[in-house]
């Protein structure tokens, strides 16, 4: 852990495993911070990028299927 500007505690994570715990398996126990996606957030809205929760979950579920190998695979 370290402090960035205003003394804003920040964590950097690197360990492969613990990014995958966070962005995998417990992605919805994390929270985006929003004062840092506010001008994000005017721009491209609540999308799959930025959304959270239950409108996530909902756009995620619509995504997947585009996802699935035989659908992205290259002849």
């Amino acid at each position: 852990m370290f402090h960035r500007l205003f003394n804003l505690p920040v964590v950097l994570v690197a360990d492969a495993k613990v990014i995958q715990e966070i962005a995998v398996s417990n992605a919805y126990d994390y929270v985006k911070p929003r004062r840092i996606l506010g001008n994000l957030l005017a721009i491209a809205g609540d999308g799959l990028l930025f959304g959270e929760g239950e409108v996530h979950k909902r756009q995620r579920k619509m995504m997947n299927p585009a996802f699935i190998y035989s659908n992205i695979k290259v002849n």
